[in-house]
């Protein structure tokens, strides 16, 4: 299932520096990677990226981070991109919004991104 979502001008605006759009124009897929390291998936991920030549962006919960940092070294060793995907993955539309942005940014402190 593809799910788009738009993401509404005021959050882009309190976040200038993340990436939210890429140019639509070009014929390319992006596969990208949610809610991640995980000890298992990965690794298996990975490893099926490098066998068919492929690149992703994979986007990490801080909290996970944590817990393995040296899944992080990994993939940026491969040549992937990650991104921020908050701490704690709180749901942002029930979260107040200060409480939201601050998990953002705790986030940030191990996840030395600009994509979000």
């Amino acid at each position: 299932m593809i799910k788009l979502v738009q993401i509404p001008k005021i959050i882009r605006s309190l976040f200038p520096s993340l990436i939210w759009h890429k140019d639509r124009n070009k014929k390319k897929l992006y596969l990208t990677f949610d809610d991640g390291p995980h000890k298992v998936l990965t690794p298996f991920i990975l490893r099926e990226l490098k066998k068919n030549n492929a690149m992703a962006t994979f986007f990490f919960v801080g909290s996970q981070v944590d817990k393995y940092p040296e899944l992080v070294k990994l993939c940026l060793n491969h040549n992937h991109k990650i991104g921020n995907h908050t701490y704690s993955h709180l749901n942002g539309w029930e979260s107040k919004n200060i409480n939201y942005y601050r998990d953002i940014e705790k986030a940030k402190n191990n996840i030395n991104s600009n994509l979000f």
